[in-house]
């Protein structure tokens, strides 16, 4: 979405920019913007904020600089929510980066790493006892293409399955007791 042209050189975001979908860092956007000094135009604003689309590596996302709306603080209520939860949210509402922070939370093969990718967070400094605890086991069915038959699908899907497990089991080979 484009801000609304003032003069040559002003910028501000419209109330379109806040309700658009894509996005939902544009709100913060907006509040910075506006609080800032008059001087400051929104050329500024997006150039001091590395803005991410379509990125839901999370790990890649900290390492890189880009812009994270910390909702770690939320792990401990996700914690005592209950065994089984389901994320429903509209497309491009950050479901598969929320998965990816919790993989690298949770991730055994991660410890070394929760100091560079937690420490700067809200979790960073009391992160729960289970953090780093587990084996994570990812699935991308977006791998899997819905297209063919019935049987064309059932054998990408069996595919992906294996695969996971494939990976998984190299990942934490040194965790697994050998034969």
């Amino acid at each position: 979405c484009q801000p609304e042209r003032h003069d040559t050189y002003r910028y501000r975001l419209t109330s379109y920019n806040l309700l658009t979908p894509t996005y939902a860092g544009w709100v913060v956007i907006y509040n910075f913007f506006h609080t800032a000094s008059t001087a400051t135009t929104l050329d500024k604003v997006l150039t001091m904020l590395k803005l991410p689309y379509a990125i839901c590596n999370f790990e890649s996302l900290i390492t890189e600089g880009y812009y994270y709306v910390d909702r770690t603080d939320k792990i401990p209520v996700l914690e005592n929510a209950g065994k089984q939860l389901l994320f429903l949210r509209p497309r491009r509402f950050g479901k598969s980066l929320l998965l990816s922070m919790l993989e690298n939370y949770y991730d055994l093969a991660k410890a070394d790493q929760f100091e560079k990718l937690f420490g700067h967070l809200k979790i960073g400094p009391n992160p729960t006892p289970k953090h780093n605890q587990y084996f994570v086991m990812k699935w991308d069915f977006s791998k899997v293409d819905p297209q063919g038959s019935a049987q064309e699908i059932k054998q990408a899907l069996h595919k992906e399955v294996l695969d996971s497990i494939l990976t998984c089991e190299a990942r934490y080979r040194s965790w697994l007791p050998q034969p």
